[in-house]
């Protein structure tokens, strides 16, 4: 075979070899879904915030890692850190992010993806906007009453339509307690959100009795996610202890939902 036909056969099979990488690598990347597709959170200081965030491929991929850029790690982590991605199976991944008392304040941002190999996968754009430590009172972007880090637990933790009463409940039960921490030194207003807080307690045990306990206990630990917030939470409880309110009966329970 002539030398310059052997240079054009080597130089035709690694074209042939790049556009199969590059194949393969861009159906990687448009075969991945996020749940949400992106997060935007105001993070104070001191604070630690978690959101649940689920992740899909239309085919099944195997082994991949998720890693988080260099430019959000010590601020950002992710739990697991590797998965078994099977076509049209969630997968649930926790995205942490812990502001300590010296991070600088303003807008960090960054992405999580998955890694199968060299490939890379559509990514999960993430913005933290870090604001000063010490304030019982979170961001609130969309104007629903709940403070936007417990809405991103909220919808991560119960996705989908069938999971949309919890989800009203759920924020129910947020606004009672945001409202307690916000007056936990007037016992008359810290009163009247314990009232609230019974009866978004009563509509979740409507809506899910079987784990309504569970629910209500995890989502009381991410509304108190600073020491500022626990302490209010602590005062709240104090102030309120000893009052007596009258139950919904059982039967009657859909009745304490408040609907979004």
């Amino acid at each position: 075979m002539a030398k310059g036909t052997q240079m054009s056969q080597r130089l035709k099979m690694v074209y042939i070899a790049i556009c199969c990488v590059a194949s393969v690598s861009a159906a990687f990347a448009q075969s991945i879904s996020w749940t949400p597709d992106r997060l935007t959170v105001s993070v104070g200081q001191s604070e630690r915030v978690e959101i649940p965030v689920a992740v899909s491929a239309d085919e099944s991929v195997g082994a991949v890692d998720v890693r988080v850029v260099p430019a959000l790690e010590g601020l950002v982590r992710v739990e697991p850190t590797s998965l078994q991605l099977v076509a049209g199976r969630v997968e649930k991944i926790t995205v942490s992010i812990n502001a300590d008392a010296t991070q600088p304040l303003g807008v960090k941002s960054g992405v999580v993806q998955l890694r199968a190999g060299k490939n890379l996968s559509r990514p999960l754009p993430i913005a933290i906007d870090i604001v000063q430590g010490g304030r019982v009172a979170a961001g609130d972007l969309d104007g629903n009453g709940v403070w936007d880090y417990i809405d991103l637990y909220v919808n991560g933790s119960f996705p989908g339509v069938v999971n949309g009463p919890t989800r009203s409940a759920a924020r129910q039960y947020a606004r009672a307690l945001e409202g307690a921490l916000l007056n936990a030194a007037d016992r008359a207003t810290a009163v009247r959100f314990a009232l609230d807080s019974d009866r978004a307690t009563e509509c979740m045990f409507h809506v899910r009795p079987q784990d309504a306990a569970r629910v209500l206990a995890d989502l009381a630990a991410v509304v108190a996610n600073s020491q500022v917030r626990s302490r209010a939470l602590l005062d709240w409880s104090e102030l309120t202890s000893g009052e007596v309110y009258d139950s919904v009966p059982l039967a009657q329970r859909v009745t304490s939902c408040r609907p979004d």
